[in-house]
C-alpha cells in the first residue's frame, strides 16, 4: 500500500459506527503487565491516525508492506493520544525506515506541516510487548533538498550550480542536474542495518547496498524514551553524530545544570499575581534576540495574556519554540518589574552550579545549541515544542578555565543590564552623564510617527 493521507487537527472522523471498526478509534491505555488495552470509544479521531490502521488491514499476513506519509506530529508529540499511536504501530508493524521531508514540502497543496514518508511491513501476529524490539533497527533519514523550492506554490526547480560562477552543471543526458537528496539518501538507507533487517528492500538490487554501514538506529534508543519518539529530526545521523561528538569532550547535561521555573512563579514555586495597577517592563518574544531584548513599560492591566513570567535576577530565557530556539536573554541584576513572554523557558542555575552560567550563556550562541533544541522540538510544523523532559537532556559542552575567565565580563555585562550599545547609553543617561532628547513615545507601533 501507498498512500499519503488527508491528516490534521480538524480532518476527523466522528461517526461511532466507524470508529468502532478501528483499535485507534478507541482510547487505548497500558495496563500494569504492559498490554496494550482497548477501552471505549473515542468521541472521534483524525482520519490520518485511522489511516495508518487501515493501511495495515489491507495487506496480507506474509510479506504485506507499506509505504505512507505522516506528519511528524505523529511520530513525535507527547502526549498520550499519539504516544498511543506509536504503542499501536511498533506492535502491529516493524518500521524499516523513516525519511523526513522538509516543512513547506506539501505547500502548492496548502500544507505547511513537517511529514515524513514511514516504510512498514505487517507483523504476522502483534508483539505482546516492545521489548522484542529491541536490539531490531530503524533507518532515520532526512531529505534536505527536495529539486524544488519548497518555500512558494511554483515550487520551480532547483539545480546544482558551480558555486564560484553559479553555472547549470549538466549531465551525461545534456539536462541540468537537480538539486535533490533522494539518491544519496536511498543508498544509506539500503546500506543500512535496518535494510538487511527487511530482505524486500534489497531484492534485486546490487550487493554494495548490502553492507550494514549505513545510518540507522537500534530500537533500545527508542524504547528508552519514555515517550516511544520516532521523531527523524533526533533520530537522523546529524544530530546523533553531533551528541556523540560533545559526549567525547567534557560536557554537562542541562538538566543537571539548572532548574525550569514554571509560569507564574516565583523562584521558590510561590504562585505570583500580576497586579494590574503595578508598573511592569514587558519583553515580548519578538523583542528578545541573542542575548538582548527590548522592554516596553506597561501597567499590570495592559500586559497580554502572553505575559507569563515574573523575572528574577540571573534567570536565562530561551525559546521553547522550533522556530525561536536561538533567541535567549539572561535578566539583570536589576530586574523589578521586568515579564517575559510565554515561549520561552525560564531557567535558574542550579545550587552549586552558579560558576557554569558562563558555559551555558557562551553555548546559547551557537548553532550546535539551536541544533539540538530543534532535535528535541515536538510536532509537525514551525510551532513545535521542546518539552521540558527533553530540554534535560540537551547536553552543554564545558569551557576551560581560560575561555571561561575570557568570556566572564561579557556575563557581567548581561547581568549588569549592558547588553547593548542602547542599554548602556540608558544607564548614561540615569547617571546623569549623558543628556536625553526628550520626545514622546507613540502610543502603537501601527501609529506612523
Amino acid at each position: 500500500v501507498i498512500c499519503n493521507p488527508p491528516f490534521g487537527s480538524r480532518i476527523v472522523e466522528t461517526r461511532q459506527k466507524v470508529l468502532s471498526n478501528f483499535d485507534l478509534g478507541h482510547e487505548l491505555s497500558l495496563d500494569e503487565s504492559g498490554a496494550l488495552v482497548q477501552n471505549g470509544v473515542l468521541d472521534k479521531q483524525e482520519t490520518g491516525i485511522l489511516f495508518i490502521e487501515a493501511c495495515l488491514k489491507l495487506l496480507r499476513e506474509d510479506g504485506g508492506r507499506v509505504a505512507i506519509i505522516l506528519p511528524n506530529g505523529y511520530l513525535g508529540n507527547t502526549s498520550t493520544k499519539f504516544r498511543m499511536v506509536r504503542e499501536w504501530l511498533l506492535r502491529h508493524a516493524s518500521i524499516a525506515a523513516i525519511v523526513s521531508l522538509p516543512r513547506f514540502t506539501f505547500k502548492s497543496s496548502g500544507a505547511d506541516v513537517s511529514a515524513s514518508i514511514v516504510f512498514l511491513d505487517k507483523r504476522p501476529e502483534p508483539l505482546t510487548t516492545l521489548e522484542m524490539t529491541r536490539g531490531q533497527h530503524i533507518a532515520f533519514e532526512m531529505i534536505n533538498k527536495l529539486g524544488w523550492n519548497a518555500g512558494d506554490k511554483r515550487q520551480a526547480t532547483t539545480y546544482i550550480r558551480n558555486q564560484d560562477n553559479g553555472t547549470l552543471l549538466i549531465g551525461d543526458d545534456g539536462l541540468p542536474l537537480i538539486d535533490s537528496d533522494y539518491s544519496s539518501v536511498l543508498d544509506d538507507l539500503l546500506d543500512s542495518q535496518a535494510a538487511l533487517e527487511h530482505p524486500w528492500l534489497l531484492q534485486d538490487r546490487s550487493t554494495m547496498h548490502k553492507t550494514g554501514q549505513g545510518w540507522s538506529v537500534d530500537m533500545s534508543l527508542v524504547l528508552d524514551d519514555p515517550d516511544h519518539s520516532l521523531d527523524p529530526k533526533y533520530f537522523c545521523r546529524k544530530n546523533q553524530e553531533h551528541r556523540a561528538q560533545i559526549k567525547a569532550r567534557p560536557n554537562m547535561a542541562l538538566g543537571e545544570m539548572v532548574d525550569v521555573i514554571a509560569e507564574l512563579s516565583d523562584s521558590d514555586g510561590t504562585r505570583v499575581v500580576i497586579n494590574p495597577s503595578g508598573d511592569y517592563a514587558y519583553a515580548d518574544l519578538s523583542h528578545i534576540t541573542h542575548g538582548a531584548f527590548e522592554a516596553v513599560r506597561m501597567k499590570g492591566w495592559q500586559l497580554p495574556d502572553r505575559a507569563r513570567h515574573l523575572a528574577s535576577a540571573a534567570d536565562i530565557y530561551f525559546g521553547s519554540i522550533w522556530g525561536s530556539v536561538g533567541k535567549w536573554c539572561l535578566a539583570p541584576k536589576n530586574c523589578d518589574g521586568l515579564v517575559i513572554t510565554n515561549g520561552c523557558f525560564r531557567t535558574r542555575m542550579k545550587r552549586g552550579k552558579e560558576r557554569y552560567l558562563t558555559d551555558l550563556v557562551a553555548y546559547i550562541t551557537t548553532e550546535s545549541w539551536a541544533s539540538q533544541m530543534r532535535a528535541m522540538a515536538r510536532g509537525s510544523d514551525g510551532l513545535a515544542e521542546i518539552p521540558a523532559s527533553a530540554l534535560e537532556r540537551v547536553l552543554i559542552p564545558l569551557l576551560d578555565d581560560d575561555a571561561r575567565d575570557a568570556l566572564e565580563p561579557f556575563v557581567q555585562n548581561l547581568l549588569e543590564g549592558r547588553a547593548t550599545i542602547g542599554d548602556a547609553l540608558e544607564g548614561l543617561e540615569s547617571d546623569g552623564v549623558v543628556s536625553p532628547i526628550s520626545i514622546k513615545p507613540r502610543y502603537s507601533h501601527i501609529n506612523l510617527v
